[in-house]
């Protein structure tokens, strides 16, 4: 599987900049943005906690690996 990294940054420039209009000032533009980022920076090293977790100890984690996921899924969108 090759990964191309034009469409990728593209993906992440339109992920980042949803939720935001031309209509906004610059600096709210910029929080969402901001905010954007890292929401799914934070649920990517998640994942990968998640990943690691449910590799070299299931039996310690299984009531996080279970929640988990659907705490992700149960984020609310920004309302900017």
């Amino acid at each position: 599987m090759m990964v191309n990294l034009q469409s990728l940054a593209t993906r992440w420039n339109a992920i980042s900049r949803y939720g935001t209009s031309v209509r906004q000032d610059y600096p709210t533009r910029r929080r969402v943005v901001m905010l954007n980022q890292s929401a799914m920076l934070g649920g990517a090293i998640s994942l990968v906690y998640l990943l690691l977790s449910a590799v070299y100890a299931p039996i310690k984690f299984w009531p996080m690996l279970v929640a988990s996921p659907f705490l992700m899924l149960g984020t609310r969108r920004c309302p900017y």
